[in-house]
């Protein structure tokens, strides 16, 4: 049931700017507020759900270490993401 106080934002960061100021809580992936979860900024009373999805990187030739590409595919693969 709604009782028509719902909010819109136009971009997902201002829905999280409203559930900092505590005037919102925004459903989101965990990629995005990964950080202000670690920071204590927010969090996640629910927990998350794995849904699949994931980044992949693409390149016509596979990356050699010493390629300009390398430092950045080192990155992604730390990073977990």
């Amino acid at each position: 049931m709604s009782d028509g106080r719902a909010q819109v934002f136009d971009h997902f960061y201002f829905s999280l700017q409203a559930a900092v100021a505590g005037i919102g809580v925004p459903i989101g992936p965990w990629v995005l507020v990964r950080d202000d979860i670690a920071s204590g900024i927010l969090c996640a009373p629910c927990g998350f759900i794995e849904d699949g999805s994931r980044y992949e990187l693409l390149a016509p030739r596979p990356i050699e270490p010493g390629h300009p590409h390398a430092p950045l595919l080192n990155w992604l693969r730390a990073s977990g993401l």
